[in-house]
């Protein structure tokens, strides 16, 4: 029963990074205004593509900026016909690998952190050329 609670918290979490994150870098634009729902959207279904990553059934849970920066990494990908919304995601991706990767001491990230994280790089850099 807790498990559950502690998912929902963990996934609550990155969707806040991602909303407060949409916010900033959306210029007062659709996704600014829509960023609450935007972000939750996001993460559950990144979340839905693999639980048992998201729930710690496979190692470590993931921290909630790994978390936030793949689904920052699928609105990339979502908005490839949209480039002032792509923009705006790839801002938001670059401010949480800047974050993780500037002060990689202030996280306990585990293996799992460590591979979400390259993916979302991946794309990110993909983004940028």
């Amino acid at each position: 029963m807790f498990a559950g609670l502690y998912s929902s918290y963990r996934l609550s979490s990155a969707a806040v990074v991602v909303q407060n994150l949409l916010e900033k870098h959306g210029r007062g634009g659709a996704l600014a205004r829509n960023a609450a729902t935007i972000a939750s959207k996001l993460v559950g279904r990144i979340y839905n593509e693999d639980p048992a990553l998201f729930d710690g059934k496979r190692g470590k849970r993931p921290h909630k900026l790994s978390l936030a920066a793949v689904a920052l990494a699928q609105g990339v990908k979502d908005m490839r016909e949209n480039r002032e919304g792509q923009l705006c995601f790839h801002l938001s991706l670059g401010a949480v690998l800047l974050e993780v990767t500037g002060k990689p001491q202030d996280y306990a990230l585990s293996g799992n952190d460590h591979l979400l994280l390259e993916l979302a790089q991946e794309v990110y850099l993909a983004s940028a050329a």
